[in-house]
């Protein structure tokens, strides 16, 4: 295609770490096309520069990096009018693999410099984004846990199970005033996940039915249950049909709204917030995504 101007944003500390050898190999295939490699130290310099792009004349932002380093930039991009390009360098990946992209680096560059963008959905809730999926209850106590922010590799494996092992120790269920699109119930939940795409933690298909360009999100709301129940069901959630445990129940809906009276923990993808009243939205085709 014409009229592309690209930057690849590299960050180095993705995943188990970056090559220079696949850094050299990345940079040799983006050359021909104009493009520029942009090697940055932290989140907010890669923010800084996303912030300018536009008008530096890119059209077109590819992060190299994982599921943390796309969210972060999601505030900028939101604002440029560039296209979005990932080449999955993180540990999980789960937007990339939602997305069906190449985990070949070289592989996952020529599409995000050739190929064509189209629009994804996206959450939001307490002033944040989330590209897979947001919730209260057990997996946000969970992730409440887990060290911030997260370690990277094999550490990052380990940190998520102690923290998963932790919560489920002394968890217990919300009551909570529930409102989809509107419908209000009172309920005693385990978990609540609203999912925008089928993935999440280490690519646990928590919402196999997800996607990412239908205009709605996927609501699994988890009933009270015993910790021994919840263990019976994790093999079911780990085949990917949740839909098959007793009582769980699962829809669609545009705005999700949650009222506790106590002060819970809400995960959003992989960040942690606290509060008492949380709605969660929909953003139809908010984003320009290279995929296949």
């Amino acid at each position: 295609m014409t009229g592309i101007i690209s930057a690849l944003l590299v960050n180095p500390n993705s995943g188990g770490g970056f090559d220079p050898a696949l850094r050299d190999s990345l940079q040799l295939a983006l050359s021909p096309s104009g493009g520029r490699m942009v090697v940055t130290s932290s989140a907010e310099e890669a923010l800084a520069f996303v912030k300018g792009a536009s008008a530096q004349g890119f059209t077109r932002i590819i992060v190299s990096g994982g599921d943390d380093s796309v969210r972060d930039m999601l505030p900028a991009l939101l604002e440029s009018s560039c296209d979005l390009g990932i080449v999955p360098r993180g540990t999980f990946n789960n937007l990339a693999l939602a997305m069906g992209l190449s985990t070949d680096p070289l592989e996952a560059l020529e599409l995000a410099l050739t190929g064509t963008a189209k629009p994804i959905d996206l959450g939001t809730v307490a002033g944040h984004f989330f590209t897979e999926s947001a919730g209260v209850g057990y997996l946000a106590e969970a992730w409440n846990r887990a060290p911030q922010p997260e370690p990277t590799g094999f550490k990052r494996w380990a940190t998520g199970f102690l923290a998963a092992s932790s919560a489920l120790m002394d968890f217990e269920p919300l009551k909570l005033t529930i409102r989809i699109d509107g419908e209000e119930s009172q309920e005693d939940i385990w978990d609540l996940t609203i999912a925008n795409s089928p993935l999440f933690a280490n690519n646990i298909a928590i919402a196999p039915n997800a996607s990412l360009d239908d205009g709605l999100l996927d609501v699994t709301v988890w009933p009270a249950m015993t910790r021994l129940e919840f263990l019976g069901a994790l093999p079911t959630v780990w085949n990917s049909s949740p839909e098959q445990v007793p009582a769980v129940r699962i829809q669609q809906a545009r705005v999700i709204e949650v009222f506790s009276n106590i002060e819970i923990p809400i995960r959003v993808d992989n960040t942690v917030a606290r509060g008492t009243e949380f709605r969660f939205e929909l953003l139809p085709g908010a984003l320009r995504v290279v995929r296949p």
